[in-house]
């Protein structure tokens, strides 16, 4: 690790894996201001925590990562299927999320977008069609409809036992 004293602030160089990180604590996009050697040692040892726990984002990144979309597909999504023990729910509820916020920034979402969305979603599944009642139809009618129950015979038809019918199929 390389800490030098450019100027009035400190900058930082760090190798990971064979890739280079580098930057300055100079304030800017979130970065500390280091006061002396040994804090921006520190600030440092911090940034390098960092890349070995997979949270180090550059600036481009940064950027980058302020858009809904990437920020679901790159962060959250890869956190989901890792940390989670089912993801379905997440993909699915990020799609959904992904398509009405499609190309708008963080700073972009505000509470209210977020209830509006919300009020949105709740109309939509009110205005989907309700079960019918539970009850008996004439077979001509069934057309369209799912069972609410298993159908069973009071007889075999054709007229062969269970056993011998598993026996067939075993075969």
């Amino acid at each position: 690790m390389y800490i030098r004293k450019r100027g009035q602030f400190y900058h930082f160089e760090f190798f990971v894996d064979g890739k280079r990180y580098a930057g300055a604590f100079n304030g800017k996009n979130g970065t500390h201001i280091a006061k002396g050697k040994n804090e921006a040692r520190e600030f440092a040892y911090q940034e390098r925590r960092k890349v070995l726990d997979g949270s180090y984002r550059d600036e481009m990144e940064r950027e980058e990562l302020k858009d809904f979309e990437t920020f679901v597909d790159k962060v959250y999504l890869p956190f989901a299927r890792e940390n989670h023990s089912s993801v379905t729910h997440d993909e699915f509820r990020c799609e959904v999320m992904k398509e009405h916020f499609s190309g708008k920034r963080f700073h972009e979402i505000t509470m209210m977008t977020v209830v509006k969305f919300a009020a949105e979603a709740i109309q939509i599944v009110a205005a989907q069609p309700r079960p019918l009642e539970l009850g008996r139809i004439f077979l001509a009618d069934a057309l369209g409809r799912i069972l609410a129950e298993n159908v069973s015979a009071n007889i075999d038809l054709p007229p062969l036992s269970s056993l011998t019918l598993r026996e067939i199929r075993a075969h």
